[in-house]
């Protein structure tokens, strides 16, 4: 039986495609169970009494926009 060039470069692709998705079948369950971890922080809120109002960073803050403090 004569393997021809064509049919063993892709019987080659196959292989190594399916160690692909085996290694990622079960690395990335490990990589979903680290982010349901329980994680606890601070959080504020201004109101719109403070449009306007200078913050930390310089910048003035807009009750409408995506305004973050650090």
């Amino acid at each position: 039986m004569i393997i021809s060039t064509r049919h063993f470069l892709s019987s080659v692709w196959l292989i190594i495609a399916a160690l692909i998705a085996t290694a990622l079948f079960f690395a990335l369950p490990a990589q979903a169970q680290e982010m349901n971890q329980e994680q606890t922080g601070y959080a504020s809120w201004q109101t719109i009494g403070h449009h306007g109002a200078k913050m930390a960073s310089g910048e003035r803050y807009d009750h409408k926009a995506m305004t973050a403090g650090h």
